[in-house]
């Protein structure tokens, strides 16, 4: 069986994808970036946090007023 071909690292923990890996890839202007498939959900699970903690902030900033 052939050695799988190494792709760029992983945009989260820098760890090298794989094309046999489960990944996401991103296109952006003039650069293409690559999460391993747990990185990408734990980077999604992390801006959720961080935007329900604005929120919640945003709303009692509100509510003082």
């Amino acid at each position: 069986m052939p050695k799988s071909k190494h792709i760029t690292p992983c945009a989260s923990c820098g760890r090298r994808v794989r094309h046999d890996d489960d990944f996401i890839r991103a296109h952006f202007v003039g650069k293409v970036a690559l999460w391993r498939w747990r990185c990408w959900i734990a980077e999604l699970r992390q801006q959720e946090t961080a935007r329900e903690e604005m929120d919640r902030l945003l709303f009692a900033e509100a509510e003082r007023r």
